[in-house]
């Protein structure tokens, strides 16, 4: 445990009752030793003139994750409120368990960081939270985020939205996918995810639906400040674990993201058809372009078959020409035919003589 403020030097500057917290700082986190620590620092150098709690979840971690929590929950016994987790609720129902981790949230607003992530700005709440404050239609806030490699430690690139603070469109939103907004670096109103829509619910992944419904709510504004790091490669987190699946198995899961969209479709009427219809076609794209990779041909034409129908004309053309250049070798057959006979017209027409027009 690194050299940080009390419980009481961090309480000190509050102001109204500890007992009521204005933020709940929401961390999932499993098997997460070797990171957990930098994400309950980057809670716990928070400098803010308001209370604040740290709702940190395990997951019924099997290696040391929970008993560095206990560590620190034993210094920070007011601030840091752990659930651990006898069975990993992730594996038995999803994402579906995270709303109603939600629901031990006390907080008017809520903070998110994985226990993978970590926040590097001692001001990071304030500034959000005063944003927010001062402007009662904004529903969530978030800023720009490094990207570090989880095994070198090196920056990888900054996400930055924009060059300015400003507030995000829903086309912006929906077209922009999950990796728009960095999960660790948002904050919103509870209120959001008092009574959450289907499409959040039922959604395999949380941060993207949980945006689009932050901004059916009111104002999504973009902060131009890099207050975290998002640790990319870690085998461990969700979008680790996706790449490790089967392609078959990579285009299903991308495929629920598509119908999530769907769902959002339904619910906001049509409103943004346009833009969901070309987002859930793109996420299904991407998926079966990195699927035809790893797939013999047959397999290949089976899935564009099985999901063609999501693609726009323009997808579903780009899909099926990328799978020409790996078709079997009957194909390698035709194209040698081709430069054949193509080759013997060329030759033929250069020594033909011409025909003279006299008799």
């Amino acid at each position: 445990m690194r050299n940080l403020r009390t419980q009481e030097e961090i309480m000190a500057t509050w102001q109204g009752d500890p007992d009521k917290p204005v933020v709940s700082i929401c961390c999932i986190t499993y098997n997460h030793e070797l990171y957990i620590e930098d994400a309950l620092e980057g809670f716990l150098i928070q400098e803010t003139d308001f209370p604040f709690e740290i709702i940190i979840h395990d997951d019924a971690s099997t290696d040391r994750t929970a008993d560095i929590i206990r560590e620190y929950e034993a210094k920070y016994p007011k601030l840091i409120k752990p659930i651990y987790q006898k069975e990993n609720q992730y594996s038995k129902e999803g994402f579906k368990f995270f709303f109603e981790l939600l629901k031990s949230c006390n907080g008017e607003y809520i903070a998110l960081c994985e226990g993978d992530d970590y926040w590097i700005d001692p001001k990071k709440l304030q500034v959000q939270i005063k944003y927010m404050q001062d402007h009662p239609g904004c529903s969530m806030t978030f800023h720009a985020s490094n990207y570090v490699d989880a095994i070198s430690s090196q920056l990888v690139k900054r996400h930055r939205n924009d060059t300015r603070s400003r507030s995000f469109s829903m086309d912006e939103l929906i077209l922009g996918g999950g990796g728009l907004v960095a999960t660790q670096s948002i904050v919103f109103r509870s209120i959001v995810v008092r009574q959450p829509p289907d499409f959040l619910i039922n959604a395999p992944v949380g941060d993207y639906p949980l945006v689009l419904a932050a901004r059916l709510s009111g104002d999504v504004h973009y902060l131009d400040f890099t207050g975290s790091v998002y640790r990319m490669n870690n085998p461990i987190s969700a979008m680790g674990k996706a790449q490790e699946l089967s392609p078959a198995l990579y285009v299903y899961r991308y495929s629920k993201i598509a119908a999530m969209l769907n769902e959002f479709n339904l619910a906001t009427h049509g409103s943004y058809r346009r833009y969901v219809r070309l987002k859930s076609s793109q996420i299904i794209l991407f998926s079966l372009l990195r699927a035809y990779k790893q797939l013999r041909f047959s397999q290949r034409k089976k899935l564009l078959q099985e999901y063609g129908n999501c693609l726009i004309v323009l997808h579903r053309l780009a899909a099926a020409i990328f799978i020409i250049p790996f078709m079997p070798d009957i194909f390698r057959v035709c194209i040698a035919c081709r430069r054949f006979v193509i080759g013997f017209l060329k030759s033929t027409y250069r020594h033909t003589p011409c025909k003279s027009n006299r008799a």
